[in-house]
């Protein structure tokens, strides 16, 4: 017979709302399978840590991570926030915490002019133990992305058993493009822990509500507003994961409407709480109209009478980060893809990006989840329609099992004791919309913008979608295995390979793309060339004996601080002589260029001096464009090609001008 919603006995409901055990209740009885992925997840995470400080050892501060950690210091130090308002303090904060323990210095009576000036600031100061501090900080960043694959492991293993939980752990732990943000001061990787600690926690609560999971939520929400100014999102997505994931009304459920109010009182409240202790509390409750905006957006919201004057209970820093957001987002930014150039941006930049970005093996995964989902679908609308046919998925027999794992087992699997139930048949499309609807904030308007210069800004939806890849696990739990199963299999087994490139994660894409090497013809910018190479730089000269060389460096650390003797190559027309050319630059991409100083000695700001007086040379259009004629005689990582153009290379290339003019 079948029965409403709202009169299924209370025991089947709290199977579904909160289909895995606590880890409490399991600990003592773990099976050998649970003891594995449990180590395995370990493993994973241990040694994505050690890679990642390999990798921090080993390149240049990349060219955001210049000035974020100096300004970390800077904030330990004057207990200001004012600083390059546009990204907030914690994740600056935590990573400058060893510097601060360890004595770094910073001159903090140097007047701030720009967050450029405070990065040279620091790197001159602190010249014989700089790399040093920026590994430190780098390592604290590893601390974090290390946490966020820690939570999709129990999220995964919560919705989807035991050893989704390790692949969702592989799955991060094994991605390149997870790696180098995760071994860089940036707020990418922050952001990303941001989101996947709200939203569980938000799932968590919702499926088992209680007071004390709305305050856990409530503080990682407003710690997430510290960490990046996309996770504003959360605010929204907090209520669309609650609609989604809130146990089924009726007579069984103990939450009443007034409970629901208390907690997100408790959440909302909370989170305000935090973003407020963030700033120390420092200019909150300040109204729109006592604020000096750049933005058109903001400008205007000055305009509209009732808001003008309500006072905000959030700091001004706070309000002012999404003014700086809004006032970037207002200009026009070059965009590489697919060996074009665009000021508008392009529809498919992220979905292409991630195409060529992402371990193939993890691509697999996604799409043998898809066929898993359909399969489930299928599956629950043939029982609707006849319960005497066979399932077409058999599920193995477990006879380590208790009962109610059983019956657990069972609804997992469409074969519910309640024949088309549409609660249980709802479960599933609930979480999948819970992950797939973050993901669609993100790409949907990032796509529609112009501002795409790295798949790192929509970073925070890679956990989500390792998530709902590692539920294609559920295919090995099946007692006949076919194509799917092995693929699964395969493409587990194959995520590892992705690695191979280390330390040069930054610069990897797929065996699809054609790997690192034939990356620049696809994506250029933060996807393979942000300024880490120079390091690997200064050493071949050193080894080559090259004493000076036209350079085109794409980063914001001085060739001169690593005693590098350069020239900007000139610009349209070669000339015979040894050059270095980032990426960016070699495909034409406008952007300043640090320029040589007359003494040789990198700019090295003082009291007296705050600014330094030599000007960065502006780079056009394709002003090294003519570099991609030329066969380069080697590279430094994946980021910066050597030329050595003789008279007769030169020659060749003013052959191929004029004939290529008649044409």
């Amino acid at each position: 017979m079948n029965l409403p919603c709202n009169q299924y006995p209370r025991r089947s409901i709290e199977f579904v709302v909160n289909p895995a055990p606590s880890l409490s209740a399991n600990a003592p009885q773990l099976t050998q399978k649970q003891r594995w992925c449990r180590r395995g997840v370990v493993i994973c995470l241990a040694v994505q840590f050690l890679l990642a400080c390999d990798t921090a050892r080993w390149l240049t501060p990349t060219h955001d991570e210049y000035w974020h950690l100096p300004l970390g210091l800077l904030i330990w130090k004057t207990d200001r926030f004012d600083y390059d308002v546009i990204n907030p303090p914690l994740l600056r904060l935590w990573a400058a915490l060893p510097l601060v323990v360890g004595g770094a210095k910073l001159d903090i009576g140097v007047p701030y002019s720009g967050a450029g000036i405070t990065g040279d600031l620091f790197w001159t100061t602190n010249i014989e133990h700089r790399m040093l501090w920026f590994a430190w900080g780098r390592a604290m960043v590893a601390i974090v992305n290390g946490s966020t694959g820690w939570l999709l492991a129990l999220w995964g293993r919560r919705w989807f058993g035991e050893f989704a939980g390790f692949a969702t752990a592989l799955l991060w732990c094994c991605c390149p493009t997870v790696l180098a943000n995760g071994s860089l001061v940036t707020h990418d990787a922050a952001s990303a822990f941001g989101f996947v600690a709200t939203l569980y926690a938000i799932v968590c609560w919702c499926e088992e509500p209680g007071a004390r999971r709305a305050a856990i939520a409530g503080v990682c929400l407003g710690i997430a507003q510290l960490l990046k100014v996309t996770c504003v999102l959360l605010f929204p997505l907090a209520i669309i994961t609650w609609f989604l994931i809130r146990p089924i009304p009726g007579a069984t459920v103990s939450a009443r409407t007034k409970t629901w109010i208390a907690h997100w009182s408790i959440v909302f409240g909370l989170s305000i709480a935090v973003i407020n202790a963030g700033y120390l509390g420092q200019q909150s409750f300040h109204s729109l109209q006592s604020m000096n905006f750049a933005s058109q957006r903001f400008q205007q919201l000055q305009h509209i009478g009732w808001l003008r004057s309500l006072p905000l209970p959030v700091p001004r820093s706070y309000v002012q980060a999404f003014d700086r957001v809004a006032q970037d987002l207002q200009n026009q930014h070059p965009v590489f893809l697919d060996s074009q150039w665009s000021v508008t941006g392009f529809r498919r930049y992220y979905v292409e990006a991630m195409a060529y970005k992402l371990p193939l093996g993890a691509w697999m995964l996604v799409v043998l989840s898809v066929l898993l989902c359909v399969s489930r679908r299928r599956s629950v609308v043939t029982k609707n329609t006849t319960t005497s046919s066979k399932s077409e998925i058999t599920p193995r027999p477990d006879t380590t099992q208790s009962s109610d794992a059983k019956q657990l087992s069972v609804i997992g699997n469409e074969r519910s004791c309640f024949p088309a139930d549409p609660c249980l048949r709802s479960n599933d499309w609930r979480k999948q919309a819970t992950l797939i609807i973050p993901i669609l904030m993100l790409v949907v308007p990032a796509s529609l913008g112009s501002n795409q210069i790295g798949i790192r800004y929509i970073f925070p939806i890679l956990p989500l979608f390792y998530l709902f890849a590692a539920q294609a696990t559920n295919w090995l739990a099946f007692a006949k295995w076919r194509w799917r199963q092995w693929l699964v299999l395969a493409s587990l087994v194959s995520l590892p390979a992705s690695l191979r490139y280390h330390p040069h994660h930054l610069a990897y894409f797929n065996e699809w793309a054609g790997g690192p090497v034939h990356g620049k013809r696809l994506l250029i910018d933060s996807n393979l060339d942000w300024g880490q190479d120079l390091h690997g730089l200064a050493a071949y000269l050193r080894e080559a004996k090259i004493e000076k060389l036209g350079l085109a460096y794409f980063g914001t650390v001085h060739p001169h601080s690593l005693h590098i003797s350069y020239a900007i190559p000139p610009t349209h027309r070669p000339l015979p002589g040894d050059y270095a050319i980032s990426v960016n630059f070699e495909a034409g991409r406008p952007f300043i260029i640090r320029s040589p100083t007359a003494d040789g000695r990198p700019p090295t700001p003082t009291r007296e001096q705050p600014i330094p007086t030599s000007e960065p040379y502006v780079a056009d259009f394709e002003d090294f464009g003519y570099f991609r004629f030329f066969q380069p005689r080697g590279q430094i990582g994946y980021s910066i090609y050597l030329y050595h153009l003789t008279a007769e290379d030169v020659a060749a290339y003013y052959q191929a001008v004029k004939r290529a003019r008649r044409l």
